[in-house]
């Protein structure tokens, strides 16, 4: 591990994981992306940011440090993750301004097959349809289930192919508001 500023923040990387390798040796990661995002949230005067599959919290950081939402949620499943998630949220000062949700999103509240991604791998961790050797079990809310803001929403979401299920979980959310995605 290593603690690096880049981006405009303040990091534990560790050189072992895609994303972290590349912010090591590149700098900054999916800077276009993420200002866009938020040019689009600025737009519609988003209020709340969600982080699906905040993973080390690339995402969540951001919102918090740009100061341009009251409400900031990380949703992230996997332990190694969360672990790295609150890190870098305390490193950046922002650890009480971002709510950590520990569970996946899905269609459905249960629990659900997860695959961790491997240890170098982490961001490729996956809710699977069926229970393998490889797979834990995990709780799963539907986002309907958690928030029920009346607010302008930017949402992030980034869930290795489990995203139709996220957004299933949230029709009364976003029928409810206005959002981008």
């Amino acid at each position: 591990y290593r603690v690096a500023q880049r981006g405009g923040a303040t990091w534990l990387l560790n050189h072992r994981h895609y994303v972290d390798r590349q912010m090591l040796f590149l700098g900054d990661y999916e800077a276009d992306q993420r200002a866009r995002l938020f040019e689009l949230a600025a737009d519609l005067s988003c209020s709340v940011f969600l982080d699906i599959g905040a993973n080390f919290g690339l995402y969540s950081v951001h919102a918090a440090l740009s100061g341009r939402f009251e409400a900031v949620h990380a949703f992230e499943p996997d332990m190694r993750s969360l672990a790295c998630l609150r890190t870098n949220l305390h490193l950046n000062g922002v650890l009480k301004r971002v709510i950590v949700h520990e569970t996946a999103l899905s269609a459905k509240d249960g629990a659900v097959s997860f695959i961790g991604g491997g240890d170098a791998f982490t961001g490729q961790s996956r809710v699977s349809a069926i229970k393998t050797g490889d797979s834990d079990e995990v709780s799963a809310r539907r986002l309907d289930s958690i928030l029920r803001p009346k607010a302008a929403l930017c949402l992030k979401i980034d869930v290795e192919g489990h995203e139709l299920a996220v957004l299933e979980g949230a029709k009364d959310l976003l029928a409810g508001n206005s959002w981008v995605i």
